[in-house]
């Protein structure tokens, strides 16, 4: 059974380990993610923004630091709505002013492209990100809409098709900018990007039949290279009616079926929103301006975590109002929804007038601590406790990461080369498994990178070559250890029996310390150094396993079967 599963990893690792694509195979590839590639390999835009504490010099150089923390969560949460991975979110101090400068990564289906094509459809992601990191995302509490009024918004929802309608065969400014100008505009109306409806559909990557769950594929007139136009019949999480949408084949080749295609949907629900913003007696809406932070916290009394929000002095007057007003309703209208721009995060129940801080408690949720840390992370979202400004732009191509990686890959190979040949010298055809189990070890560990979808970078790269040299001292140790007791008179039958019992133990020691400083370099190493220690942790940990389950048994058969 042992033998059996060996195998199995092998051959899947191998499978997984191969870039198909470049030798001629890319349906192979395609049941399988490409490599995740960091900023250094991959190419990237930096952006760079000024934390503006001008406008509130009263603020604590404690409370500094936490809103700049704050102010990094907000933008990560940002920067990952647009399907980008492993963004990189650093401080930066210049004089008295404090930046936060944001690297993220173009998207790694732009690699496939031209460079002509790369170049376009880099520049549009680029300008998507500054869109989404400057945008103004506001969070609003709000009551149910009465009756009466939904109904007569609902009538009229006709119109709002008619006045987008006009506005997209008269738009001067690209679909995207419109789009979301249009979603800005009315209620449930919403834009989408190709990465939104990526995660929608549960796709690494879109061609054009799978867009059949949203809108009917085969009425679209094919043939282009893009279209754009309006979809009568629409459906998207659950909603549906009607929308615009832009498709644009990745290949710039005309667009069929199977096409890879970017996509960009301005979608319009049948229905208007049930809520509208509440009002204090003031005549004032409650929103981002009057609360300060929300804290996820156990709740002492039941152990359970609930989300407290808290108001200045004008909000919790305000609170008061609406709560109170919300209480009077019956079920199900004496709830107060919290909304994040266009989405709702909760609308929990309130039986009583609130004064003060408030407290939102879990609604059945299993983990109620994940359930408050997610809604307090997103609520604050909303909350932007200072202005950012965008400073400056740059953007890295990826040749000198390129050149780079070809300079290792190279020296990897030279090394692998030298190793084997020395090897083959010292110990025969034992030598000859021991290389062979050297091949395996990086064909599993390059497989496994693969299949976790662990990000490549540099200084990873360079751990691999590094654990090169680290795998193959576990075979010197046993190989060595059958020469000893060859020279003590036992016969080969003898010290294959012995060599792993009596060089485990040593082989194991050796790799220890390697492991602890790997597991601190991943845990506590800043970026360039956190790939170097994750691919060490992983190197060390995969070479174990080879030689116990791959290089100790094929010696030992070998030697039985040549004598």
């Amino acid at each position: 059974m042992k033998k059996i599963i060996v195998t199995l990893v092998i051959l899947i690792t191998t499978w997984a380990a191969i870039p198909w694509s470049s030798i001629g195979l890319p349906a192979v590839d395609a049941k399988l993610w490409d490599y995740k590639l960091g900023l250094d390999l991959h190419g990237w835009v930096e952006l760079d923004y000024l934390v503006d504490f001008n406008s509130t010099p009263d603020i604590t150089p404690e409370r500094k630091i936490q809103i700049i923390e704050d102010m990094k969560t907000i933008l990560d949460g940002r920067v990952r709505r647009i399907g980008t991975t492993e963004p990189s979110l650093n401080t930066a101090y210049y004089g008295d002013e404090t930046h936060i400068v944001v690297q993220i990564p173009t998207p790694s289906s732009h690699d496939k492209l031209s460079p002509e094509e790369r170049k376009k459809k880099d520049e549009e992601f680029i300008s998507e990100a500054k869109r989404v990191i400057g945008q103004v995302v506001k969070i609003q509490f709000k009551e149910p809409r009465p009756t009466e009024e939904f109904n007569t918004l609902l009538a009229q929802r006709w119109k709002i098709v008619d006045a987008i309608t006009t506005s997209f065969n008269t738009k001067t400014i690209p679909f995207d900018a419109w789009a979301q100008k249009i979603a800005d505009s009315y209620e449930n109306v919403f834009s989408f990007k190709g990465p939104e409806i990526q995660s929608l559909l549960g796709k690494e990557s879109l061609v054009l039949s799978d867009l059949s769950p949203l809108f009917s594929v085969d009425s679209l007139p094919l043939g282009k290279k893009e279209f754009t136009g309006k979809i009568q019949s629409m459906k998207i999480g659950g909603r549906e009616w009607s929308g615009f949408v832009l498709i644009e084949s990745f290949d710039s080749k005309p667009l069929t079926l199977s096409s890879p295609i970017d996509i960009k949907v301005l979608f319009i629900d049948k229905e208007p929103l049930k809520f509208k913003p509440a009002l204090g007696d003031n005549k004032q809406i409650l929103d981002e301006k009057h609360l300060i932070n929300t804290i996820a916290t156990p709740d002492p009394t039941t152990g359970q975590y609930v989300v407290r929000l808290v108001f200045d002095g004008v909000g919790q007057g305000m609170f008061g109002d609406i709560t109170e007003k919300a209480s009077q309703r019956s079920y199900p209208d004496n709830i107060i929804a919290i909304y994040l721009g266009n989405n709702q995060l909760t609308a929990p129940t309130v039986s009583q007038r609130i004064d003060g801080e408030a407290i939102i408690t879990p609604g059945g949720e299993q983990d109620s601590k994940k359930w408050a840390t997610e809604l307090s992370k997103n609520i604050n979202e909303g909350i932007v406790p200072v202005g950012i400004y965008e400073h400056s732009e740059q953007t890295i191509g990826p040749n000198l990461g390129k050149t780079s990686l070809k300079q290792l890959i190279i020296s990897g190979i030279l090394w692998l080369v030298i190793i084997c040949a020395f090897l083959l010298w010292r110990y025969g055809s034992s030598g000859i498994v021991a290389g062979a189990s050297l091949i395996i070890y990086i064909v599993v560990l390059l497989g496994t990178v693969r299949l976790m979808g662990v990000t490549l970078t540099l200084s990873g790269v360079a751990g691999i070559v590094l654990s090169i040299g680290i795998a193959i001292d576990s075979n010197i140790l046993l190989l060595e250890r059958v020469r000893d007791f060859r020279e003590q008179g036992k016969d080969m039958k003898t010290s294959l029996k012995l060599w792993f019992q009596e060089a485990w133990s040593a082989v194991w020691d050796s790799n220890l310390t390697g492991l602890f400083v790997g597991l601190i370099l991943w845990w506590m190493g800043v970026s360039l150094v956190k790939g170097f220690g994750q691919m060490t942790v992983l190197g060390i940990v995969v070479s174990l396993l080879v030689v116990k389950h791959v290089c100790n048994p094929l010696t030992i058969w070998l030697r039985n079967k040549i004598g």
